[in-house]
Formats: C-alpha cells, structure tokens, sequence
C-alpha cells in the first residue's frame, strides 16, 4: 500500500492581520499566519505582535507594590542625598557646583542600586517617571532649608544638583 506524504512546512495561509497578504510564515507560539511585515524575531523563532506584546520581561512588568515601595524610598533617599548635598555645598563658593555635579552622577547610581533591591530591578517608563517625580520632590526640603537658612545662591545650586541628581536616576533607569 503506497502513501502519499504531505508537505505541511509549505502549507501557504493568511496574515491574521492583513487577510489579504498570503503568506507561509507562523507564529512559534500561537500558530497564527504572519506576514513578514508583522513578524517580530524573538528568542525563540518569530512570534506575532500580539505575542510579543504578552512577552515582556519580567522586570517590566511592575506591580503597585513595587511602586509604593519605590516612592517613598526614592523620595527619602533623594531628601538624605540633598541635604548632604546642602552641607558640602553651604560654607562654599559657587565652584562647588562642579563638585556637585560630578557627585551628582555616584549618587544616582547609588540611588538606582538600592530601588534595585528594593523592588528587584524593575524598568519601565513608569517606574521611571514614578520615581523621577519622587527624587524631584524630595529636593524640596533641601531647597527650602537653603532659602530660609543660607543664602539664595545655594537655593540655585540644590535646584541645580536636583535637575542633576533626577535626570542621573531616570537615565539610569531605562
């Protein structure tokens, strides 16, 4: 008794997303036909854009416990790194602006490390924006004591470390 055999690898169908574009291409997790338009490569063949919208890492998917942890923690290490800031910055000349700047960058970094441990190295544009808005605001404190204590020059310095210190953490946190 003869067999005929068929060839399945070459079955042509449709995309899912343009139905008039034939096409033989598959998603390797849910078998949808994709064109090679709508085709995205990922680590385990090409997979559909719904798919790869399902897909994402782990560290990008963010809960709301992860974000109220990381308010207050970002805002109290944004108000102790600002205040360190103000009592470097206060008995000096304006130069000190150089040295705040330059500290600025280990200071996000340092920052960034310790919300790393605290919600396990979540990423994202919300995290991001959430935690810029609590390091922005955590300069306030510091704004205000130089206002009301020292002199208006060192307002500006801290209003210039802040802009510093946000955008450190915030770039660090792509």
């Amino acid at each position: 008794m003869i067999t005929q055999q068929t060839d399945t690898t070459s079955a042509t169908g449709f995309c899912y997303r343009h139905p008039d574009r034939e096409t033989g291409l598959r998603c390797t997790n849910c078998g949808r036909g994709i064109c090679p338009s709508c085709l995205i490569y990922a680590a385990v063949g090409q997979i559909c854009r719904g798919c790869a919208q399902v897909r994402r890492p782990v560290n990008y998917q963010i809960s709301a416990g992860a974000l109220a942890l990381a308010i207050p923690a970002a805002g109290l290490l944004s108000v102790l790194v600002h205040l360190v800031a103000l009592m470097v910055s206060a008995p000096m000349p304006i130069f000190v602006i150089y040295i705040l700047l330059a500290g600025s960058v280990p200071a996000s970094g340092l920052m960034v490390r310790i919300l790393d441990r605290l919600t396990r190295a979540k990423r994202g544009q919300l995290f991001q924006i959430t935690v810029g808005v609590a390091t922005a605001l955590g300069a306030l404190p510091a704004l205000l004591a130089a206002l009301l204590f020292v002199t208006p020059v060192d307002a500006l310095l801290m209003l210039i470390f802040a802009g510093a210190l946000t955008i450190g953490v915030m770039t660090r946190l792509r």
